[in-house]
């Protein structure tokens, strides 16, 4: 299984590291309600703050139309979808991550 599949499991299940890794290759995760794909979306008339950022840019899901509600970059939009609350302590989750490959070879 390669490194980007094991980055999205265990970013599904809250891990920190895993997730910035998929968002500084701009992946996205799944749609945490429904589990289908997202996508990044643009808007042209995003509101411009104080700051000069134009919050434009939302993550969204192909199904059921879950967003992340509006970024002021690509990249935020992407972690804004990518962040997730952790399901698992870190030693389950360090549990997880040395055993997987243990598990899926014997699987196959």
């Amino acid at each position: 299984m390669s490194c980007s599949h094991v980055d999205v499991r265990v970013a599904l299940l809250g891990d920190k590291a895993a997730q910035e890794r998929l968002t500084e290759r701009g992946e996205l995760l799944p749609c945490a309600h429904c589990r289908s794909k997202m996508t990044i979306s643009y808007d042209d008339e995003g509101i411009e703050d104080s700051m000069g950022r134009k919050w434009s840019w939302t993550a969204v899901c192909s199904k059921c139309c879950a967003s992340t509600g509006l970024c002021y970059s690509e990249k935020q939009a992407i972690a804004a979808n990518n962040t997730r609350a952790p399901i698992l302590t870190p030693e389950e989750l360090e549990w997880v991550i040395k055993n997987h490959d243990k598990h899926t070879s014997k699987n196959m």
